[in-house]
């Protein structure tokens, strides 16, 4: 998943202002150099939630005792030694666990002494800095840092000792150590790693690091920690947009529980970390909360992974990506090679391309394609219809109009009245259903009214601009490759152009995805199957050119590109391409063509799969991943054929997927 990609995937998981306020993460004052913690919701707070402290008094946070301090933040007794367990101790059914430290029982008196109490002072709120909004990016992506601190306990409560921040690629950006401002009375080197010895000729401040910070985060860069609110508070930093595994991840038992990051990635990346007894590693620990992340982004797909509100994916994003589960599925199907030789047998001919209008190679030009728009439905229906140079007919209404060179509609039109939904015919009694979008008649008038005809002709007249993919050298297991792809497009003058589009690979990842910016002047959004709206494209640079180029260097001609209705998707990419699988031509309507199946109506026949059920538009990723699924099943099918077993049940069972590119098999 690239930088701008992972960006809009996390931009889901950042924490509100309320959930932020609610886990005692720094906020801004009127002040510009204080800020505002709701220390109600920190858990040493929490533990004793009706004593009232005087001012010099503190509770520690290790043996929550009682102690005063001087007017420099000092403990004043010196012969009221802390007794702690350094372990921890849980609750499960109605009694508490022996201490993890010690194996003491969870009333025992403390196993590890120190010479002073400790607490985080949450008086002292000055010297806070905030990050700053920058200059938009041109991709949108105002990066993904993972960030993690150590600690030491001073006069003034936690102070930082040691920052690391990594990138999305995991790579260090900053790893400091830092020196205390206050008096430290203690190093906590048991979980810091960090010693007295080790700080002597570090000079780098505090201040030294928020600069840094200040200068390399905007207030929309995404910082992800564990706990980072402590972090946060240590670095004395207020961030807007940040993402805690913390909350993520959230404790069976609800908060202010909340799970250890050495358990989430024993449980989620079957990886032990902070087992070293000097110890923790920052670097080892944002790691791990950055891996946890981008699992989480792959395995979820959040319905609002994209920055615009309209798209509406999925309410529920659990059938987003694939988990299927097939006990009579041939396993070895589902291996690279093996996966590509038997779908190869599913490729569409090129006569059978030809004949379902799917753009072929021009015999002399190479930037030009050849569409056989004889076979297309829209010029099907009213084959006798001869039109003028520019005269069009509206593929919603069927009403003749009049265009300008540029394809822009001229003169007295008149609004465009149609349904949106379908109207089926029935071959026996030669009726005709209530449209599916407002119950009415087959031959009411329109139940919708566009500002303007639209037409696909467009797309047929202008043949220029197309590529087509190359042959490549063969990779050594002889797999080229096994893709999905969905696309969403608008009406502009000169036909539909691309709005988004979606690639998926054989275990169902997304490849790529992005917004596009059409190509000419746009007449209908086609919000209502596409989900896109004009200010979604607002601030998208990205063009069909683009496009083209990645999946040129992506697609060798050999790879199998599956899709429904490929065509149309092939004609607004403007792409030529000879290895394609076509699910509206693999599984056939009844009455053969030109009627073709739609794809809701496959997914949940076959797939027992709900699928563009949104008011806000179709969702690209779900139909690419369905068109895969779908492809998936009929091998599974085909394979149970050939070993002659009979499937017990015509109800799809489901693959289980490892979105982190593995397939789980039982």
């Amino acid at each position: 998943m690239d930088g701008g990609a992972l960006y809009r995937s996390l931009k889901y998981y950042v924490l509100t202002q309320q959930q932020q306020e609610f886990n005692g993460y720094p906020r801004p004052h009127y002040d510009k150099d204080r800020a505002v913690i709701n220390s109600k919701n920190i858990t040493q707070v929490k533990s004793m939630p009706g004593l009232k402290l005087a001012p010099d008094e503190r509770i520690c946070d290790r043996c929550t005792t009682v102690f005063r301090v001087d007017c420099k933040g000092m403990p004043i007794r010196r012969d009221d030694p802390c007794s702690y367990h350094w372990g921890r101790s849980y609750q499960r059914r109605g009694h508490k666990t022996p201490y993890t430290c010690c194996s003491r029982e969870s009333n025992s008196i403390g196993c590890t002494v120190n010479q002073w109490h400790i607490s985080e002072n949450l008086d002292n709120l000055k010297g806070f800095v905030r990050t700053t909004d920058k200059p938009q990016p041109a991709d949108g992506n105002y990066g993904v840092y993972a960030l993690d601190c150590e600690m030491c306990y001073t006069t003034e409560g936690g102070e930082v000792l040691h920052v690391t921040v990594v990138s999305s690629e995991c790579e260090t950006v900053l790893d400091t150590l830092v020196k205390p401002t206050n008096p430290v009375l203690d190093y906590n080197t048991r979980f810091s790693g960090i010693s007295e010895q080790d700080l002597r000729c570090v000079t780098t401040t505090l201040r030294d690091v928020q600069d840094i910070l200040l200068d390399k985060f905007s207030n929309k860069t995404i910082l992800i920690g564990h706990s980072l609110d402590g972090d946060l508070r240590a670095l004395r930093l207020i961030h807007d947009t940040v993402i805690d595994t913390g909350v993520v991840f959230p404790h069976s038992q609800g908060p202010p529980f909340k799970r250890a990051l050495k358990t989430l990635c024993q449980v989620y990346l079957s990886r032990n970390i902070q087992k070293e007894g000097g110890g923790h590693s920052c670097a080892e620990d944002a790691i791990a909360c950055m891996e946890l992340m981008m699992w989480k982004a792959k395995m979820e797909l959040p319905l609002n992974r994209r920055t615009y509100p309209a798209k509406r994916i999925l309410e529920s994003r659990t059938q987003l990506t694939a988990t299927m589960s097939w006990t009579n599925i041939d396993k070895n199907l589902l291996k690279g090679p093996a996966f590509y030789k038997v779908m190869q047998r599913h490729v569409i001919s090129i006569t059978k391309q030809e004949l379902n209008g799917f753009p072929r190679p021009h015999p002399y030009c190479k930037s030009r394609a050849i569409i056989n728009a004889a076979n297309l439905n829209k010029l099907r229906s009213k084959p006798a219809v001869s039109l003028a140079l520019y005269e069009c007919i509206c593929d919603r209404c069927n009403t003749r109009y009049n265009v300008n060179s540029r394809g822009s509609p001229i003169g007295e039109q008149g609004a465009c009245c149609y349904h949106w939904g379908r109207s089926f015919r029935n071959p026996e009694t030669k009726t005709s259903s209530p449209f599916t979008c407002c119950g009415q008649n087959g031959d009411a008038k329109g139940c919708t009214v566009g500002k303007w005809h639209i037409s696909n002709i467009g797309n047929l007249n202008n043949l220029e601009g197309y590529v087509q993919t190359i042959e490549k050298p063969s990779p050594a297991d002889g797999d080229y490759g096994v893709y999905a792809l969905d696309c969403e497009m608008c009406y502009t003058t000169a036909g539909s152009d691309l709005v988004c589009i979606t690639v998926v690979s054989s275990d169902c990842r997304i490849v790529y995805e992005t917004l596009v910016k059409p190509s000419n002047p746009v007449l209908d959004y086609n919000t209502r199957f596409s989900g896109i709206t004009e200010n979604d494209l607002r601030n998208v640079t990205t063009t069909l050119e683009d496009v083209q180029a990645f999946l040129l260097n992506l697609l060798s001609s050999k790879a199998i590109l599956i899709g429904h209705d490929f065509g149309t998707d092939l004609r607004a990419l403007k792409l030529i391409h000879d290895t394609v699988v076509d699910t509206s031509i693999v599984f056939p309507h009844a009455r053969g063509p030109p009627f073709k199946k739609g794809l809701k109506k496959l997914a949940l026949d076959i797939l027992e799969k709900d699928i563009q059920k949104e008011v806000g538009g179709h969702n690209s990723t779900e139909d690419a991943i369905a068109c895969m699924e779908l492809m998936i099943w009929k091998l599974s099918l085909f394979s149970d054929k050939r070993r002659n077993v009979k499937l017990e049940s015509p109800k799809v069972p489901r693959l289980e997927f490892e979105l982190l590119g593995h397939i789980r098999v039982p």
